[in-house]
């Protein structure tokens, strides 16, 4: 099986705090070893801007 993982930072504070988009990748792998599968690729978002429109509403 093929796995796809899908990883995303919503804001600065959740990078700095360890839950970066290479650390999330990195756990990914780690699940797919322990599953015995095989890691094909990985979908990436950051979505701060997003943040900043809503706190402006």
């Amino acid at each position: 099986m093929k796995v796809i993982g899908y990883i995303r930072v919503s804001t600065q504070g959740q990078a700095r705090d360890g839950y970066s988009l290479a650390y999330q990748e990195d756990e990914i792998k780690a699940y797919c070893r322990l599953k015995d599968t095989l890691f094909y690729a990985c979908l990436r978002t950051r979505v701060s801007v997003g943040l900043k429109w809503m706190r402006k509403r």
